[in-house]
């Protein structure tokens, strides 16, 4: 299955990563899409370790519908 990265930017005012990947094959609804949604909620837990950065993450289907991640360390 592919997912493809589809924006990456850094916003250093608020020291916000932002990234969308996008898979151009499955619906949300697919097992695969379900799959890469646990792998993402799985990262929140790293993610949010003590960090001045704001991650959001974002996971679309091929109808661009799909989950946001955010995930903000605690300094």
């Amino acid at each position: 299955m592919r997912f493809d990265l589809k924006a990456l930017d850094y916003n250093h005012r608020t020291r916000s990563i932002n990234v969308v990947i996008r898979t151009p094959e499955k619906k949300e609804n697919d097992r695969e899409f379900e799959d890469k949604q646990e792998e993402l909620r799985a990262m929140k837990f790293f993610l949010k370790q003590p960090s001045a950065n704001k991650f959001t993450i974002r996971l679309e289907d091929k109808n661009l519908k799909g989950e946001t991640f955010e995930m903000k360390g605690s300094s």
